[in-house]
């Protein structure tokens, strides 16, 4: 297939945390992919279980019921089903989510015959898309965003052997199938072809970019929300920002200890934490056992769009100080958002950040998990604008070379192409599924 012809891209997220309505990470992510790959002309058809129940969407807005096998609709089946998850609760057995990947493929079967390739969003232990490439003869490219190994454990999931043994079973199951792997940074690459013994040719680094038409020069509204009041009457007030979670692995506690050091040289900063989340009563807390409230200013959760206006009032914007074992392989959507703005980023030195961050050149980095040294960052920072501006300018120049969504979407674009080409080199393979036909409306249901 040349790369002028127009693909039919099945879009997998076997999620039901796909409400496109939130404004959340995964959610712009998965927006920004699919709507570059429309506008390249391609099509797009999403198939993932919003409310609880398996849909498929063209434009990411309109759902249609996807229609499951026969199966599914037999009077006998869910008695059947009800009584396996006893038996395994009763005995303890490992839970390996076969009936809801059965599920998941059978919406994807029903929706995505004559489609070209699948493109998942993975996630452990959700293999309905490696079942339907296999009944469908349609080769699978996964999208790995995360060590969900190191996940489990930072979130303190506990797995017992037998579990675990599962876990592992279904992952070899669910990478072997793949055509393809993109791994959003090049440390997470690293891992997965060290604990899945993937095939270097067969995994591909693909960062994650910024809506460039958001983020490059921002217009500040005229009428500022209430929380940024106080600028109408002190217009040079410097502010550190940082957008995101309110969760253990961001290390606000830290962020927090840094800027008391700062307000003391420099008692008109404000701190601008930009989001909400689990721990937002022990931050809460933790800035009035600091003194520290009439400088910190939280915005609660705020419009996507809103963001970039937002960090063009700040000085300075600062990325988790308090890496986790995940967190160091993944490709942090807001780190490449404050490089569009323009804006002087503090930043842990880890291996995902230092691919992309310079010390010195476009950003800071400091050691990870220490206070002190992101404190001596913000103040010389703070102390030299002329610093501040070429870290920013650098930035945002390497991220419209490099880290816009258009070049994600081209990269992932290429990947494809290279697959579907493979393909239809490849001996061709019988699809062990025959579509179900609703004979009243003539098509596919």
């Amino acid at each position: 297939m040349q790369p002028s012809s127009r693909l039919k891209i099945g879009y997998l997220w076997q999620s039901d945390q796909s409400e496109m309505d939130k404004h959340l990470a995964t959610n712009l992510h998965v927006q920004a992919v699919v709507q570059r790959l429309q506008a390249h002309e391609h099509t797009v058809r999403m198939v993932a279980i919003p409310d609880g129940k398996h849909k498929w969407s063209d434009d990411l807005k309109n759902w249609r019921t996807a229609r499951l096998g026969a199966s599914f609709e037999k009077p006998w089946f869910p008695p059947l089903e009800s009584a396996v998850r006893r038996l395994q609760s009763t005995l303890h057995l490992p839970y390996i989510n076969l009936f809801d990947s059965q599920r998941y493929a059978e919406a994807c079967m029903s929706s995505l015959i004559g489609f070209d390739v699948l493109y998942e969003r993975y996630w452990m232990m959700n293999y309905g898309g490696a079942f339907a490439s296999r009944r469908l003869g349609i080769p699978l490219v996964l999208e790995v965003n995360g060590d969900i190994y190191e996940e489990y454990a930072q979130l303190g999931i506990k797995l017992s052997p037998p579990q675990w043994l599962a876990v592992d079973q279904v992952n070899r199951f669910i990478f072997h199938n793949a055509a393809h792997v993109i791994a959003v940074s090049e440390p997470l690459r690293q891992r997965l072809i060290k604990r899945w013994r993937i095939p270097e040719a067969k995994i591909s680094t693909v960062h994650n970019g910024a809506d460039l038409s958001l983020f490059v020069a921002p217009e500040i509204p005229a009428n500022l929300p209430a929380f940024l009041r106080f600028l109408e009457d002190e217009p040079t007030t410097p502010i550190i920002t940082f957008v995101g979670s309110f969760k253990p692995w961001h290390g606000i506690d830290l962020l927090l200890e840094a800027f008391k050091q700062v307000s003391e040289q420099f008692p008109n900063a404000r701190l601008m934490l930009v989001g909400d989340g689990p721990l937002r009563t022990e931050i809460e807390m933790q800035v009035s056992a600091l003194r520290l409230s009439s400088r910190v200013i939280f915005t609660g959760r705020v419009r996507h769009q809103d963001v970039p206006f937002l960090l063009r009032l700040s000085q300075i914007a600062v990325l988790a100080p308090r890496p986790s074992g995940a967190s160091i392989s993944q490709s942090p959507l807001k780190l490449f958002e404050y490089m569009a703005v323009g804006k002087a980023i503090v930043a842990p030195a880890t291996p995902n950040v230092e691919e992309v961050l310079t010390h010195d050149v476009n950003g800071l980095l400091t050691a990870p998990n220490d206070a002190d040294a992101l404190a001596r960052a913000f103040l010389r920072l703070l102390g030299n604008e002329e610093l501040r501006r070429q870290l920013g300018s650098a930035a945002q120049r390497e991220a419209v070379a490099k880290y816009s969504w258009n070049t994600t979407v081209a990269q992932i674009e290429s990947i494809l192409y290279q697959v579907v080409q493979t393909s239809a080199a490849a001996p061709a393979v019988t699809p062990t599924y025959a579509p179900i036909i609703d004979e009243k409306k003539h098509e596919c249901a």
